[in-house]
């Protein structure tokens, strides 16, 4: 497991809203050597290119860069699921961080979320089982 820090001070809104404050946590069954390659890249084009973290936006080729024979090549923001008490938000003194879980996805899982919207990918997700922290997956479509 790795996580981003630092990326809470770049405002991820949409924009003439209230500031949004993220992190990020990527997770992996199993061990992955690149999670935190993953992670430092994710926090990069955050702060560098002005990427946005959101629940149900996607960076592409993030897991590629580092693992070009995987099928999961792609991530998806969405909120952590893993923990008991669901960690959606952590408040601070000044402001209050949304956590969000980067998932690994497939080209296809991609191709259905372009389409139909991660709502979508994900409630496929939990129909069929997938163990979406298991990087060496095929994807469910």
């Amino acid at each position: 497991m790795a996580a981003t820090i630092g990326i809470m001070d770049y405002d991820q809104s949409a924009g003439g809203g209230e500031p949004l404050a993220t992190e990020v946590v990527v997770d992996a069954r199993g061990p992955v050597p690149y999670v935190s390659n993953v992670a430092a890249t994710i926090a990069f084009y955050v702060m560098r290119e002005g990427w946005k973290v959101r629940p149900d936006n996607t960076f592409l080729d993030v897991i590629e860069l580092y693992a070009p024979k995987l099928q999961v090549r792609h991530v998806l923001f969405v909120p952590p699921y893993q923990w008991e008490d669901g960690m959606t938000r952590v408040t601070l003194s000044d402001r209050t961080i949304y956590p969000l879980l980067a998932v690994p996805m497939t080209d296809g899982e991609l191709d259905l979320i372009e389409r139909d919207g991660a709502a979508a990918l994900t409630g496929l997700w939990e129909r069929s089982s997938t163990d979406v922290l298991d990087w060496t997956r095929e994807g469910v479509l």
